[in-house]
């Protein structure tokens, strides 16, 4: 091949190669432009503003009305009509280390801060029951006690805690900087799962990066560091989104169950 047919071969070789990788950044911005459309979809932004926006640095809600939903159906997935069918959400091995992560007093204290938020909800809803999924040592119980609100009824559940017993329904269901510690491979059974026990609101918080504490097998404690860019689509096959707002931590959303249209 002569000087100037390598040259023409390179030039066009180059070209092809620019074309190709614009269509393949035309397919990922299509593909990125659907995610955000499915995802603004459950996002109620009329409700968003009924209910008041609510500043990251806030810890209280202007204004929030209980949903009571007794003749609306609620999305249920087909393969989990009742809690006593629920998938499975946990390994085994994961389990154990989960335990064992939890005999550290300083493990799962994330609930004492989010607290004053939760005692808003229950209060301005007159919510009068409480489901705490990855409820840990119940720490977000004590924390509501110490602001003096008693007056609700608690069910715990953590598969570190065998006693607590199965996830009951609620007015209210919190996952407080949970999700984050879950299998990847289960985050879709856990998320079905709270839509199952959410009656009428919940407030789940997510932490986007690396923890400080760490698995005894060297992996770090928060499983999934993913934005909130990951998370809401999924939220959106489950919830309506109503409030969204971040901390220094990473996100948190107010939600309601999906309604079947």
């Amino acid at each position: 091949m002569t000087q100037a047919a390598t040259r023409a071969f390179v030039f066009v070789t180059r070209r092809a190669s620019n074309v190709q990788s614009g269509l393949a950044r035309d397919r990922q911005t299509r593909d990125q432009r659907k995610v955000a459309a499915k995802t603004l979809a459950c996002m109620n932004f009329p409700a968003i503003m009924s209910i008041g926006m609510v500043a990251p640095e806030t810890t209280c809600l202007r204004r929030l009305e209980l949903r009571v939903l007794p003749s609306v159906r609620i999305k249920v997935p087909p393969i989990a009509r009742n809690l006593m069918d629920r998938p499975e959400t946990i390994s085994h091995e994961y389990l154990l280390l989960q335990q064992e992560l939890h005999q550290n007093p300083n493990y799962g204290v994330a609930s004492f801060g989010h607290a004053p938020f939760v005692k808003d909800i229950l209060q301005k809803t007159g919510a009068r029951s409480l489901s705490d999924y990855g409820a840990g040592k119940q720490n977000l119980k004590r924390a509501l006690h110490d602001l003096g609100l008693k007056d609700f009824i608690y069910f715990p559940y953590d598969p570190a805690f065998p006693e607590y017993g199965k996830p009951e329904p609620a007015d209210l269901v919190c996952c407080i900087d949970v999700l984050e510690h879950i299998e990847p491979a289960f985050v879709e059974a856990v998320l079905r799962d709270l839509a199952l026990i959410t009656r009428n609101l919940g407030f789940f918080s997510v932490a986007t990066g690396p923890a400080e504490k760490v698995l005894r097998d060297g992996r770090n404690a928060h499983l999934i560091q993913k934005k909130s860019s990951w998370w809401l689509p999924k939220f959106c096959e489950h919830f309506d989104i109503l409030q969204l707002g971040t901390d220094q931590h990473g996100f948190w959303v107010v939600t309601e169950p999906r309604r079947v249209q």
